[in-house]
């Protein structure tokens, strides 16, 4: 009975392609770390500059901000930052898709 189980275990996971399934989730764990990887340690520091000289990066004064409606804060200032990046990596991979697909 065990042994019939154990067989039936792994014709499911022989049908429904759960080994690819798995290499494919690693697989784009390691893409994610990669481009938040390149956001935030290459692209935002041309951002995240002091450019008018008060100590402060610029783009914190952003950042931060917070915009209250009825006693509820909306952290907007992080919301669109995240947009940003979220652009930002899209406009790539449709480049480098662009790219290597001719």
């Amino acid at each position: 009975m065990l042994f019939t189980d154990f067989e039936l275990f792994i014709k499911f996971l022989a049908e429904n392609h759960i080994i690819a399934t798995v290499i494919a989730t690693i697989i784009s764990t390691y893409i994610t770390n990669l481009s938040l990887s390149f956001t935030n340690d290459i692209l935002l520091p041309i951002i995240n500059r002091d450019g008018d000289g008060d100590g402060k990066s610029d783009i914190s004064k952003y950042e931060n901000y917070v915009f209250k409606i009825f006693d509820i804060n909306f952290r907007v200032g992080n919301f669109c930052l995240e947009l940003f990046k979220f652009f930002i990596i899209t406009y790539l991979m449709f480049f480098l898709s662009k790219t290597f697909k001719k």
